[in-house]
């Protein structure tokens, strides 16, 4: 016997939800994704931005200025500010520390963006973890999507559509996480579970000890000793909670550390080699070319050295 549906029933899904839920945020357009690493001095010399679209920008690593009308923000690692449509803005580094940003800018005319980024206004928030991962997956997305090398974002002739409506609902879901945040603040509630970083105490200790270790250089035995484990119960649980083995973890802070240095300083390569503990510029150069794409020399080439034109 066929199904028949009741002509009274209002309701269908999850529980009391109406049929057709009304959609909170939908982007329209994408305008930018891009992601910078820029030098201390880096200055942007041209007349506030004003512009009819929303913006992100958050810090991934360094320091960085938002500039505006009103009083001037610094902003750490993890910070973000979102701009309301029309209002007046301009980005600069401290003259002391290189900064790592990632910005996105897109229309949306949803009223819930309009509520809690109202016109000609500036939100500043710090991301949770998860927020971090939402805008990870949504530029990995957006970069398969879009060329994102130039000043306004444009789809690549042969764009995969769907890592473009990816990148949309991930920012979509990274904004509405946002809300949530700014609305528990606004009405205090109580948050009986916060996420945190998943890592063991095991694998924040081993991190540690190479944080501490990025101007020097530390042995696996080494660490084993001081965490008290065996080579082979570290190696494992390292690598399956990052996803790299130890040593390559290693490397890959020190080439951070050398990419900050390049920023910020004028040190020759070979002295960065050797502060970091490379042993010759030729292994430095050849490790920080596997991790980066581009020689160190090609690196702080790509980098305008002051103002940036565009």
């Amino acid at each position: 016997m066929p199904f028949k549906e009741k002509s009274n029933n209002q309701y269908r899904g999850d529980y009391n939800e109406p049929c057709v839920p009304e959609i909170p945020i939908s982007i329209e357009k994408i305008y930018t994704i891009r992601y910078f690493e820029l030098p201390a001095r880096y200055t942007y010399n041209h007349p506030l931005d004003e512009h009819e679209e929303y913006e992100i920008i958050y810090l991934e690593k360094g320091v960085y200025l938002d500039k505006s009308e009103e009083k001037d923000v610094i902003m750490h690692a993890g910070d973000a500010v979102i701009y309301g449509r029309g209002y007046p803005h301009r980005n600069n580094c401290d003259g002391e520390h290189s900064a790592s940003i990632f910005i996105s800018s897109f229309i949306c005319n949803s009223e819930l963006m309009l509520e809690f980024f109202p016109d000609n206004t500036r939100t500043f928030v710090h991301f949770t973890p998860e927020q971090r991962q939402i805008l990870s997956l949504a530029f990995e997305a957006g970069a398969k999507a879009y060329d994102i090398n130039g000043h306004w974002c444009s789809l690549k002739s042969k764009a995969p559509h769907l890592d473009r409506q990816i990148h949309i609902n991930y920012i979509e879901i990274l904004l509405l996480q946002i809300i949530k945040g700014l609305k528990k603040e606004k009405n205090k509630e109580k948050i009986f579970f916060e996420h945190s970083d998943n890592r063991s105490e095991l694998v924040s200790q081993v991190v540690e000890i190479l944080e501490s270790h990025v101007y020097s250089t530390v042995s696996i035995e080494d660490i084993c000793k001081q965490v008290g484990y065996s080579r082979g119960h570290v190696c494992s649980h390292f690598k399956k909670e990052t996803g790299k083995t130890v040593n390559s973890y290693f490397q890959y802070l020190k080439i951070e550390e050398a990419k900050r240095l390049i920023l910020e300083t004028n040190q020759d390569f070979t002295s960065i080699s050797d502060t970091l503990g490379f042993g010759n510029p030729q292994y430095f150069s050849k490790v920080f070319r596997s991790l980066t794409g581009h020689t160190p020399g090609h690196f702080r080439k790509t980098i305008f050295k002051g103002s940036v034109k565009e």
